[in-house]
């Protein structure tokens, strides 16, 4: 089991994601410092519209190349065949997304903007998905540094030149997606030799094999993606119309906040492993796919304890430093949410005998029952509890989504969860705790920044020196 290459390019990818994620900070923190609520919470619900457009309309087409690419011969045909369906069905999302952000807002920039985004992350999405499918980890990288920075810079930019909108913030998002686009459109041709002639005349010709392939096994992830999508982003739409903006905005914030960190924990793993399990699946080693599902579900759960712990103790501190006193949070609710976010992550490896077994179709199903219950629980429990029933209702449809994997007979590969592994995730919690109290009885003022810093510096401390045995421990016995 080449467990050693797995962490490898897991480590080669972290910098493609904490990239992004600081920026998404930088931008978070940024904007709600420089946007009035309404404006940051407009910003907010547009940046969501941009992203289920593109999504429901070509972010199937990237998981149909994950899935078919490394198995083609003919790999400069099967990718030309892919861009162009990603031209037909982008064209028909562009058209959706511009004209439902266009109903919500007036400004015509904004609608032209937020065009540019989408047709940004619709090249962006679909081309990252050619690399990371044959592991080209080192364009992925440069493509991001590209996006990243382009998007801070042009943003300062026009901050500083008093341009302070939503339309500078959707320009600057937009653009760095089309740059690093057009850096993935350079090396296209230059590793798969495609001819983007052969686009066009695949868009007079719908009819091959590859677009069949494509399209049957990738369109019902569309309706699969945009459930997920409204399941996660669904209780923006509702808070946009309660009364208190100032809360809602520090809410949604922090969401997006928590969603970005969490991204450096879930996405370097998921980008090295889904590959290597597709293979495994492919050679009929079906007992190994599921060993690195279950060793990853391992993995998360204890970096996700470490996250819950850091967030219940020091979080405040943190959120503090990010948005001044004009954050206006109780951290409970940040820790539902957070559940919820477990629970969504978990869901996308349980779902792997899906995926790999083509039943696509049903998982696009259970989604679609998870966001209509989402849809249901937000309509109820957001007039009466506000961002308390947001953060419920999140995390509510996350597990129901996850229950129906689980308890699915059909889901292919078995994942088990063995109960001597949720003894980690709380002896991670425990020692939090028990640093905590003797901080409490140490100082009077346990909550100042001074004392939470220490709390942090004992607490990582512990977990670090732990991990490093461990560590040490599996080497020697291995």
């Amino acid at each position: 089991m080449p467990y050693k290459a797995l962490l490898k390019d897991s480590l080669l990818y972290i910098p493609a994601k904490v990239l992004p994620a600081i920026t998404v900070m930088f931008f978070i923190s940024f904007l709600f410092r420089n946007l009035s609520s309404y404006d940051y919470i407009s910003y907010s619900v547009i940046v969501t519209t941009a992203l289920i457009s593109t999504q429901l309309s070509t972010g199937w087409i990237a998981n149909s190349i994950l899935y078919y690419l490394p198995q083609k011969e003919n790999k400069s045909k099967f990718l030309a065949d892919a861009l162009c369906v990603m031209t037909c069905a982008g064209g028909i999302g562009l058209i959706f997304g511009s004209l439902i952000i266009g109903i919500q807002n007036n400004y015509h920039l904004v609608v032209i903007f937020s065009s540019l985004l989408i047709v940004g992350q619709i090249l962006f999405y679909t081309l990252s998905s050619v690399y990371q499918s044959n592991r080209k980890i080192e364009i992925q990288l440069k493509a991001t540094v590209i996006q990243c920075v382009v998007q801070a810079i042009l943003l300062l930019m026009l901050f500083l030149n008093d341009s302070k909108n939503v339309q500078s913030a959707l320009l600057s998002f937009g653009l760095g997606f089309l740059f690093s686009s057009i850096y993935y459109l350079i090396k296209l041709k230059d590793i798969y030799a495609i001819e983007f002639r052969a686009v066009g005349e695949g868009v007079r010709n719908l009819k091959s094999t590859n677009i069949k392939e494509i399209v049957r096994y990738g369109a019902p992830l569309g309706v699969w993606t945009c459930a997920m999508l409204m399941i996660n982003s669904v209780d923006r739409f509702f808070l946009k119309n309660i009364a208190d903006g100032v809360v809602a905005a520090s809410y949604l914030s922090s969401k997006d906040l928590l969603v970005g960190a969490s991204g450096l924990i879930t996405m370097p793993l998921l980008m090295a492993s889904h590959p290597r399990i597709l293979m495994k699946v492919f050679e009929n080693k079906q007992e190994d796919a599921e060993k690195i599902i279950r060793n990853n579900i391992k993995i998360l759960t204890i970096l996700f304890s470490i996250y819950f712990t850091l967030l219940q103790f020091s979080g405040l501190f943190f959120l503090k430093l990010m948005f001044g006193n004009k954050y206006l949070m109780n951290i409970d609710v940040l820790l539902i949410v957070l559940f919820g976010i477990y629970f969504s992550c978990i869901s996308i490896y349980a779902q792997k005998g899906l995926e790999v077994g083509k039943k696509t179709s049903l998982m696009a199903i259970m989604a679609g029952f998870s966001a209509m219950i989402a849809v249901v629980l937000n309509l109820i429990l957001v007039p009466r509890f506000g961002i308390l029933g947001a953060a419920i209702g999140f995390s509510l449809s996350n597990l129901f989504y996850l229950l129906c994997i689980l308890i699915n007979p059909n889901k292919g590969l078995r994942i088990i969860i063995i109960p001597v592994d949720l003894v980690y995730p709380v002896l991670i919690w425990l020692v939090g705790v028990s640093i905590n109290i003797v901080l409490k009885g140490m100082f009077h003022e346990s909550e100042s920044y001074w004392v939470r810093g220490i709390w942090l510096a004992l607490f990582m401390s512990v977990i670090g020196v732990t991990a490093i045995m461990y560590y040490r421990k599996e080497k020697t016995t291995a």
